[in-house]
């Protein structure tokens, strides 16, 4: 069994960049509060807070924020006796927007490692809440001084989804951690909604964002949603849920148990090697349903016209400290990842897929350094039970659910793929071991995604464009149609695709499998074969990430981008039965 070596026993560097964190986001100035409901004195609250996160919902940092720098060493201590760390944010950086000069990077630093740096529990430097990108560099500043100082100890902070992709770019932190918040209420007309919307845009940040952290070096955290926001008089229900009053716009909702489950899973497929959910604590709030009204909303947004239980918290625990479902869910999770963390931290997003299923499951290839295989596999439905196939490409002699430690049974069909069936819960993922001997695990005989000016094959009638990705969050490189609107054509000899079949052919299919969009009527990328150069047969069109066998005695492939669509990338398997 994979276990976490337990953290007290790391050396600082370990307990800091070498931890997969597994926590929640802690705004220090609503303990008062919770406290004096709970009838505590604020420093045992916050003692028996840290007791439960650790040995009941497995977690092992907390990322604190809105706290002194006497209150930070307080809490770092009591984090430890809970073998957990805390990543906070120092005093001094709290006024960086106001002293942007070198002098005020340096004494930031100084003055932040002299009173952290060998402080038991501490974890690591948190810069500033979401830095807009034209700031970043002065941060990265900081970051330097920090780091100079105490290789120890990581700098990290949190960015929005848009400022994130310059996070990565254009600065040398080594962890990014992005705060993607997906789930707006229905009808919000400020972000995505309703749940299928919701989830369609943490998928794509999380993929763009894991992939972007890959390509550069860096790790990547995500920082997943567990809190509403309501936009006037509310207050909390007799069973804790937040109820809405009229008048009141509802602008974020506070995700169910399985979407809880999804985004943690959804995030870990893509790369994340750190899950911290905002939020711990919910918000101060004495207001009653007898409460005089406040001051009405004065915005176009929708209201409330009757009183609206949302049968929501608003946080991780409830604001009588008791734990809610999703703070519950999330533990589950936390402590499945627990065992798989040192494994997890050794694998990498795969450049190109061996594992494929159909909505809603999803599935994520991953590989470590030696060429292991795995996936990650996420039910969409978030909320029941779905039993589904995963098909697998030829060459795996066995299949291992490492979450439940079982073997799953592998079966073959007509069409040369493996399948199995996988059970999971509603936003449940798993992650499998693809088991294959060396010699006999598919390779990749070609990879092109456009990202280079040298592309492979012969474009006629077409040009790669960069397109900017949903919601900002990077480029893609595409083959489109030029202004004439003709049909563009990418030919290549099937031998620069998977090395001369004249000479050698692997005992297996080879696949073709690509990636692209459709846009108006008609297919967007058709993909054909010839035998001889010059006569071509479709074989299918805008089949996106479906595996595709190359036929025996094909001599070329041709892909056809027509009505508006777009070629994004392609890659050749070979796979040995």
């Amino acid at each position: 069994m994979l276990s976490l070596v337990p953290i007290a026993l790391l050396a600082p560097a370990a307990r800091a960049a070498d931890l997969f964190p597994l926590g929640a986001y802690w705004p220090q100035e609503r303990v008062a509060w919770l406290a004096e409901k709970a009838g505590l004195d604020p420093w045992e609250y916050q003692d028996r807070v840290l007791a439960r996160l650790h040995h009941e919902h497995h977690c092992n940092m907390i990322w604190v924020v809105n706290i002194g720098t006497d209150d930070l060493i307080r809490l770092c201590g009591l984090a430890a006796k809970h073998d957990m760390v805390v990543v906070g944010t120092p005093e001094p950086v709290i006024w960086w927007r106001q002293n942007r000069t070198p002098e005020f990077a340096l004494k930031c630093a100084e003055e932040s490692v002299k009173r952290l740096a060998e402080v038991e529990g501490f974890g690591g430097y948190v810069l500033i809440d979401e830095p807009r990108a034209w700031e970043l560099s002065y941060l990265d500043a900081i970051r330097a001084e920090l780091e100079r100082l105490d290789p120890q100890h990581p700098t990290i902070m949190v960015t929005m989804r848009g400022d994130t992709p310059a996070a990565i770019a254009r600065t040398n932190f080594g962890i990014i951690t992005s705060d993607i918040y997906p789930f707006f209420a229905d009808g919000s007309p400020n972000g995505p909604n309703p749940a299928p919307v919701s989830r369609a845009y943490y998928r794509l940040c999380a993929q763009a964002f894991g992939e972007q952290c890959q390509a550069r070096g860096k790790t990547f955290w995500m920082m997943p949603q567990c809190y509403n926001e309501i936009w006037g008089d509310w207050h909390y229900g007799a069973d804790g849920h937040c109820v809405a009053q009229p008048g009141c716009y509802l602008h974020w909702r506070t995700p169910t148990v399985g979407e809880m489950r999804w985004q943690t899973w959804e995030a870990v497929a893509n790369g994340a090697r750190g899950v911290v959910y905002f939020v711990l604590f919910p918000p101060g709030n004495d207001r009653t349903a007898d409460s005089p009204p406040g001051q009405p909303q004065d915005n176009p947004f929708p209201k409330t016209t009757e009183t609206v239980d949302t049968g929501q918290p608003a946080a991780l625990l409830n604001a009588d400290s008791s734990a809610t479902p999703q703070l519950t869910a999330m533990g589950e999770d936390f402590a499945a990842l627990q065992e798989l963390a040192p494994l997890l931290q050794g694998l990498r997003l795969s450049p190109f897929p061996i594992a494929f299923a159909q909505p809603p499951l999803h599935a994520r290839t991953l590989r470590d350094g030696a060429g292991n295989l795995y996936a990650a596999v996420v039910n969409d439905n978030t909320d029941a039970p779905t039993t589904g196939e995963v098909a697998l490409l030829p060459g795996l002699s066995g299949l291992r659910d490492l979450k439940r430690e079982a073997d799953t049974a592998l079966t073959s069909g007509d069409d040369a793929l493996l399948r199995a069936s996988i059970e999971l819960a509603p936003g449940e993922g798993t992650l499998l071991q693809l088991v294959a001997e060396p010699g006999r695990r598919p390779v990749a005989t070609c990879v092109e995604d456009f990202t280079t000016p040298l592309i492979t094959g012969r474009l006629e009638g077409g040009e790669v464009r960069a397109r900017v990705l949903g919601w900002g969050v990077g480029w893609e490189y595409e083959v489109v149609q030029t202004a004439d609107g003709n049909p563009a054509t990418l030919t290549c000899d099937i031998a620069t695709l998977t090395g001369d079949p004249k000479v050698h052919r692997p005992s297996g299919p080879i696949f073709l499998v690509y990636e692209g969009r459709a846009a108006g009527e008609g297919s967007g990328v058709e993909v054909s074969f010839s035998t001889d150069g010059e006569s071509f047969a479709t074989v299918g069109t805008d089949q996106f990430g479906v595996p595709v066998v190359i036929p025996n005695g094909a001599s070329d492939v041709r892909f056809t981008v027509s009505n508006g669509g777009a070629l994004a990338q392609f890659s050749g398997i070979a796979t040995e039965k």
